[in-house]
């Protein structure tokens, strides 16, 4: 990594995303590396660096774990917080602590998704908590959006009452020749 330049914050991006695609794609057993690498592009880049660290301001770790921590009738299930910089915050805490051995991988996975084998249980960690963890940063690194409410707000696309009349004619169009 010490030979790229890092211009933009899509660059900065790019680089994440290329580190947790990494992740998410390797097998279980050889998840050290990939998570080391991932916690090394986070140090390595000014502008992703600063992010965390703005991101972890006024969230306690350990708080924002043992509240995603949560007690189902089959057992215990581990649910991200809705706002995307605790989720940043608290996944990047998680993978610091597998990373030097503050906690187990192997036990996390297994404490909270069901499976036949390891991979199985990493698969479903990478889609419910890596792959969460990946869009939480795009959506608030890229376009500073903090939570569910902002995401929805940014997806919806207003049509003025103006657009919809005129629009009207080729609805009644298309709604003949599809209905008939």
């Amino acid at each position: 990594m010490s030979g790229v330049k890092i211009h933009t914050k899509e660059d900065a991006y790019r680089l994440f995303d290329e580190a947790v695609t990494a992740l998410t794609t390797t097998n279980f057993i050889i998840t050290e590396k990939p998570i080391t690498d991932l916690l090394r592009c986070l140090i390595y880049s000014d502008l992703l660096r600063a992010f965390v660290t703005d991101c972890k301001k006024g969230v306690d770790y350990e708080s924002e774990l043992a509240a995603a921590v949560q007690e189902t009738e089959s057992g215990y299930a581990f649910v991200l917080p809705k706002s995307n910089k605790r989720v940043i915050a608290l996944v990047t805490g998680l993978l610091h602590d597998f990373d030097t051995g503050a906690r187990s991988l192997t036990s996390f996975i297994q404490s909270f998704w069901p499976g036949v084998d390891n991979n199985t249980k990493y698969r479903l960690f990478c889609e419910n908590v890596l792959l969460p963890y990946k869009k939480a940063f795009r959506q608030s690194f890229l376009s500073d959006i903090d939570d569910i409410e902002q995401v929805e707000a940014a997806e919806t696309v207003a049509i003025s009452d103006s657009v919809l009349e005129s629009a009207a004619p080729l609805f009644s169009a298309l709604r003949t020749v599809f209905a008939g």
